[in-house]
């Protein structure tokens, strides 16, 4: 994928998490779960872990705060 599409569907992505939708959320998790199931695999154990510890937090109390208040604005 061309750098500045890969670039431009990542700023939407996140500025959709940061407008506290919870679609976004999980697409983000799900990406993250992916890319550290691939990194475990083909490059290291850690980093993998990294990304899959990432996305779980993704759920944790205060997130999903930030996420209610998010979608009040």
């Amino acid at each position: 994928m061309p750098p500045l599409i890969s670039l431009a569907l990542t700023g939407w992505l996140c500025w959709n998490v940061y407008q506290g939708r919870d679609w976004a959320r999980v697409v983000v998790a799900l990406l993250l779960l992916w890319t550290g199931a691939l990194g475990g695999v083909a490059v290291t154990v850690v980093l993998g872990g990294l990304h899959m510890l990432a996305a779980a937090l993704l759920f944790t109390p205060g997130v999903r705060t930030y996420m209610a208040y998010a979608r009040q604005l």
